[in-house]
């Protein structure tokens, strides 16, 4: 792995290890043992670029993906019944541009109309965007790598296919409607 992209990767690990809290009160270690498993079966290195917060139950690693979305970052949350992904989008929202916010949150809104298994979410104090998923681990069930791999793929498979939409609303004006229109034709 050349010298940018560990330093790329440890950038974004950063960052996302300085957002708002993550972790749910207490987590399931099954949960965190599956997702551990997989994370260093399926990676891309071997999974040496991801961290683990003990204390929270969460991991927090980057993806490498196709199109214009290079690399996304990635946290798990880990809860006593559940797990929540996470992919976060390598761009955002200024959030001194209440214009940008509101078009932006109409984009979201238009896309996520209809989708199942996820949704773009977007946070209106710093502008981070990101795609969540949800798998119910209710009844002790352990998640197989086939579940936690798909909570993953999820948000990758949307940020490739929407991302180019954001770009278009954020920098060339384009209207929502417009964007999400070029995005799924």
């Amino acid at each position: 792995m050349g010298f940018r992209k560990i330093l790329a990767v440890l950038l974004c690990l950063c960052a996302l290890g300085g957002m708002a809290a993550w972790a749910e009160e207490g987590y399931s270690q099954d949960i965190a043992e599956a997702v551990n498993k997989f994370l260093l079966k399926y990676m891309e290195g071997g999974a040496k670029m991801f961290t683990f917060d003990q204390d929270e139950g969460v991991f927090r690693t980057t993806l490498k993906s196709e199109g214009t979305a290079r690399l996304l970052g990635c946290v798990v949350v880990i809860a006593d019944s559940f797990f929540r992904t996470y992919v976060v989008s390598p761009i955002g929202v200024d959030p001194s541009e209440p214009s940008k916010l509101a078009a932006m949150a109409e984009f979201i809104c238009r896309v996520n109309y209809g989708l199942f298994g996820g949704g773009f979410e977007m946070d209106f104090n710093d502008g981070e965007i990101r795609f969540r998923s949800f798998v119910d681990c209710s009844g002790g069930l352990i998640p197989s790598e086939a579940l936690i791999g798909n909570s993953i793929v999820a948000g990758t498979r949307m940020f490739e296919r929407y991302l180019p939409g954001i770009k278009d609303v954020l920098f060339n004006g384009t209207s929502p409607k417009e964007a999400v229109e070029k995005c799924e034709n």
